[in-house]
């Protein structure tokens, strides 16, 4: 099983990914949008919800200073609304 597959079941080439992904941007109408912008969001959520350890392991990454590169312009504070 694949987490990305064609019709078939069989795993996208890196040309047909590339292709359907270009699509579905012009679908949804995101020109400025990048596959790894993902990858960015899920270790952004990470972090906040488990800390920066979390982050890094669920990356994949031997270094913190790279998780950190991919969260730390995307970072914002969360705050109750006034009412």
């Amino acid at each position: 099983m694949y987490l990305f597959a064609t019709r078939n079941g069989t795993p996208h080439t890196t040309g047909g990914f590339n292709s359907a992904w270009r699509r579905l941007k012009v679908k949804v109408g995101l020109s400025d949008i990048h596959f790894h912008d993902i990858r960015a969001k899920a270790l952004t959520d990470a972090k906040r919800k488990g800390g920066s350890d979390y982050a890094q392991a669920l990356g994949n990454h031997a270094s913190v200073d790279t998780t950190e590169n991919y969260i730390k312009t995307r970072e914002v504070n969360i705050v109750e609304p006034l009412y």
